[in-house]
């Protein structure tokens, strides 16, 4: 079987466990499949100094994994960053095949800043890369100025990409001019843990519990979810209540909008959950609400999905391919009476949706099995070549 060594710019680490925990899910679906697998996952902390590399970073992890918190600077040089991650990245190599041997394939997540490093170690060693980019900014081409000829002349560059949707390699073909015949679409795929346990049928009683997972940043867009709520509030409709899962710089706004808008009984911050906290937020509430200006994929919707619940979310590029009338609502962007529209709509006709349906749709689109079948399709496809 292939042996495939993954460079991600996001991993878990100490700091932050659920950073990339998407990219380590992959990597443990392919090693299910028979497959040799390593990971090699740089985290950058600033002002500290830590060195020290960490391999199998957890006791259920079964590969590799080189995982260092890297040297930073007390200060920011633009465009330094993608040059310490290329150096730490070919040290960090060069041990991993030293140990592990030479991998046939190398998957490089993001190109800031593992496509960058995995580009060099491509051409030093003539093994093929296969890049998977993720990055929202691609719609709006939002990158810093030292971070935009990069990326672009990196894609450019790239033989085999893999957008995460249609949207998005839309997106990247638009802004970048790659040639479309070097990418293809490959979706993230769904953790077993949200496939495995049979899925909960929450009654609607006294109230409707929504929930919102991410990020707490102004792309997220939970400020227009308050708003929503708020207003179904005011105006004395359906009682309703919202948990919102995740942490950033938003969080004490967010907070001071709950208390300006009196929402403190309706709405809870949880915080950043790990994956079982949140599969079981999830079955304990009835819907998922995503408000976000830009969605590369939208994970956390597939997940809702194959725990049964249905959907509303904006029409922001990744979602647009999931949703469907028969699992959720798409609405526009920034428009708030059409969030409350739907929110209304799905509270009065919750029992329309089939909670069984949507679960075995997530799965027949985005389980491991399937995901990690097209990668290894993709994957065989290169060597032939």
């Amino acid at each position: 079987m292939f042996h495939i060594l993954i460079i991600s710019s996001w991993y878990p680490n100490q700091a932050n466990p659920l950073a990339g925990i998407f990219v380590r899910e992959q990597a443990l679906a392919l090693h299910l499949r028979g497959l040799k697998v390593g990971v090699i996952g740089p985290t950058v902390f600033r002002p500290h100094l830590k060195t020290n590399t960490t391999k199998k970073t957890l006791p259920s992890v079964p590969f590799p994994e080189l995982v260092p918190q890297l040297i930073n600077w007390g200060f920011f040089i633009p465009g330094k960053l993608a040059t310490v991650w290329e150096k730490n990245v070919t040290r960090l190599f060069s041990e991993y095949i030293a140990t592990y041997g030479t991998p046939d394939i190398i998957h490089a997540h993001n190109m800031l800043y593992a496509g960058y490093a995995g580009m060099s170690l491509s051409k030093s060693y003539q093994i093929p890369l296969v890049l998977t980019e993720h990055h929202s900014r691609h719609f709006d081409n939002s990158f810093k100025f030292w971070q935009r000829g990069l990326v672009h002349r990196g894609l450019r560059q790239i033989d085999h990409g893999i957008a995460v949707s249609g949207h998005l390699k839309k997106a990247i073909l638009s802004q970048v001019h790659c040639r479309s015949d070097k990418w293809t679409v490959v979706p993230n795929m769904v953790s077993d843990i949200f496939i495995s346990r049979p899925i909960t049928n929450l009654p609607v009683e006294n109230e409707f519990r929504f929930i919102t997972v991410g990020n707490l940043v102004p792309i997220k867009r939970q400020d227009l979810i308050l708003k929503a709520i708020y207003q179904i509030k005011s105006e004395c409709r359906l009682k309703v209540r919202l948990d919102i899962i995740g942490a950033g710089p938003e969080n004490q706004q967010l907070k001071e909008l709950v208390k300006a808008f009196h929402l403190e009984e309706i709405v809870r911050f949880r915080g950043p959950l790990n994956r079982e906290a949140l599969l079981d937020a999830l079955d304990n509430s009835h819907a998922l609400i995503s408000a976000s200006n830009f969605e590369t994929f939208g994970l956390v919707i597939c997940e809702a999905h194959a725990r049964g619940k249905p959907v509303i979310s904006t029409q922001s590029g990744g979602p647009n391919e999931i949703i469907n009338i028969e699992n959720g609502q798409l609405i526009p962007v920034n428009d708030v009476n059409s969030l409350v529209r739907a929110m209304e709509d799905m509270m009065t006709n919750y029992s329309a949706y089939d909670g069984e349906k949507i679960h075995q749709s997530a799965v027949n689109r985005f389980s491991p099995a399937k995901v990690t079948k097209q990668l290894l399709t993709y994957y065989e496809k290169i060597l032939k070549n």
